[in-house]
């Protein structure tokens, strides 16, 4: 199955309120300073310090914009994988992509940077297709060739 999607739009974190409440797939590019180690998924598993990209999909009430308000504000409790991580990272940068697929976009990354999965399953563990949607990026990636990547990610057929 082929997503219809716009293209994928970079925000700075401060400006989640821009973001659209359509359904679709979004990007949160974060820089941990040190290694933290993370309970999730079982049996977890310690993160290096460095830059990376978590993908996912908002598809209920609010949609994108709701979503990575949460993902960038933080919530009351745990509830993605994401949680454990963001109290000890910054986010650097938010990407929303209409009616675009998170395991498309994850494969275009895989495959057009030299991103690595660090955590095998983190924020896919619903997910049978992708090694995981929590990507490390080369430290020199710039968080536009993330989004531009997302734009890309049209030509990788998912099946829903």
């Amino acid at each position: 199955m082929t997503h219809a999607s716009g293209p994928a739009v970079l925000h700075a974190p401060e400006s989640v309120a821009a973001c659209p409440r359509a359904a679709g797939a979004y990007a949160v590019v974060l820089r941990l300073p040190d290694a933290v180690a993370v309970p999730v998924p079982r049996p977890g598993g310690t993160l290096p310090a460095g830059l990376y990209v978590y993908l996912g999909a908002a598809n209920g009430p609010g949609g994108l914009r709701a979503r990575l308000r949460r993902h960038v504000l933080g919530g009351n409790r745990r509830h993605w994988h994401l949680d454990y991580l963001r109290p000890e990272a910054a986010v650097v940068a938010i990407a929303a992509q209409p009616g675009g697929s998170e395991c498309a976009w994850t494969g275009a990354l895989l495959d057009g940077l030299d991103a690595t999965a660090p955590l095998a399953r983190f924020g896919s563990s619903d997910c049978r297709r992708c090694p995981a949607h929590l990507l490390r990026l080369p430290e020199d990636t710039a968080a536009a060739k993330v989004a531009r990547l997302g734009d890309a990610a049209a030509q990788y057929h998912v099946n829903a």
